[in-house]
């Protein structure tokens, strides 16, 4: 892992690199939280669904670089606005500005985290203020997070706990190695709103 947390390497080893991480933190967050029973069970389900959704994403992600790599040492991919085509269709993102990215379809769950720092409303809305003000996103009112950066993912959903929808949806290529690039969305909260000079709560239940 790097310094700025992100998880990158061979592509045959950031998958299981992920997973390792995700069962590391779940024990790690039973052993010193101490949750309930129901509790400690939804835990370990966001961390079998995260574990599912890796392996799916690892498939696919296997599959596509697989043809792709063929496709340009043969000399037999085309190019078609941004993008590097094998002949059996697979392909993956190229831009200037960006890294190349092989883009995951399909590979989605809902999965609810539960409230495991048990903090004073007060307390809770200054770290969902924090996200807000750095790495959060919002969309019509909901929060999102996307990372390449295992601690984030479970930083953020001990803030925003609840019901997620959380999807793996590309793998990004660097000279470093390949990451995996997820997304969480909050169901059922709201984030702030600003109302003639004045603010909701950041939470809604």
């Amino acid at each position: 892992m790097g310094r700025n947390g992100k998880l990158r390497g061979p592509a045959d080893w950031v998958f299981p690199a992920w997973r390792l991480y995700v069962d590391y933190v779940v024990e790690e967050i039973i052993d010193r939280f101490k949750p309930s029973a129901e509790e400690e069970e939804q835990l370990r389900d966001f961390g079998r669904k995260l574990d599912t959704l890796l392996g799916q994403a690892e498939g696919q992600a296997r599959a596509k670089l697989k043809a792709v790599y063929k496709a340009v040492v043969d000399g037999t991919y085309r190019m078609e606005g941004g993008r590097l085509y094998a002949p059996d269709g697979a392909w993956m993102y190229i831009a200037k500005v960006a890294a190349p990215r092989i883009a995951i379809h399909g590979v989605s769950a809902s999965a609810h985290f539960p409230d495991i720092l048990k903090l004073p409303r007060e307390r809770l809305e200054l770290l969902q203020l924090g996200w807000r003000a750095s790495d959060e996103g919002n969309n019509g009112g909901r929060p999102f997070m996307r990372t390449t950066q295992p601690w984030q993912v479970f930083a953020w959903t001990a803030a925003r706990y609840g019901e997620l929808y959380v999807y793996v949806d590309s793998v990004i290529l660097t000279r470093e190695g390949a990451s995996v690039h997820m997304t969480y969305h909050g169901e059922g909260l709201e984030t702030e709103v600003e109302q003639g000079g004045g603010h909701r709560s950041l939470v809604s239940r």
